[in-house]
């Protein structure tokens, strides 16, 4: 779509219309030859040449290890994220009296109030 929409939209420069065209038309047929190549070999040229690519890098047991450590520490890091309740410096728009503080988040086990 994106390769239509810009070839479409450099039609005017190829053809050398308006004032100065035929100065812009060289580059305007350069760049929508390069889109039609470009999007003609894309579906050929990456399938042929991902597998051999993926098998230079096959992953060894110490990159899967520091890969799943990773994810446990990230899984980590959300939990204590979402355990933490809301701001204390956070202050009502009404008298302190009758504010009573909203129940926001999760209370991991603790009491709010």
């Amino acid at each position: 779509m994106t390769t239509i929409a810009i070839a479409g939209g450099m039609m005017p420069s190829a053809m050398a219309l308006g004032v100065g065209g035929e100065f812009r038309a060289p580059m305007a047929v350069a760049v929508i030859s390069g889109l039609i190549v470009s999007t003609v070999l894309s579906p050929v040229f990456v399938p042929a040449v991902l597998p051999p690519v993926l098998s230079l890098h096959a992953p060894t047991p110490a990159i899967i290890a520091a890969a799943e450590a990773r994810v446990i520490h990230l899984r980590i890091v959300i939990v204590i994220l979402s355990c933490r309740g809301p701001r204390e410096s956070w202050t009502p728009d009404v008298p302190a009296a009758s504010a009573k503080r909203p129940q926001v988040g999760r209370t991991c086990g603790r009491e709010r109030g």
